[in-house]
């Protein structure tokens, strides 16, 4: 992932969740670190999809836990 779509991805994961997103790095667990709930991590996936202009799919939705499974997915499919 360029360093451009990795700023965006920060800055979308911390105005979901509502923090800095100098809070948020690569190994950052949306619930345990920044304190995220499932319904952040829904909202997350519908302003990634938007963002990026991509599909995620339910099972990826319900499975990531990391920002770096984030980026990962936006690496491999965009």
């Amino acid at each position: 992932m360029n360093e451009s779509d990795y700023r965006e991805l920060c800055k979308i994961v911390a105005k979901v969740i509502k923090i800095d997103s100098d809070a948020v790095s690569l190994d950052s667990s949306i619930v345990d670190d920044l304190g995220g709930d499932s319904l952040h991590r829904v909202e997350i996936i519908m302003e990634l999809e938007a963002h990026f202009d991509i599909s995620i799919p339910d099972d990826f939705t319900n499975s990531y836990t990391t920002v770096e499974h984030l980026a990962k997915f936006i690496q491999d499919n965009k």
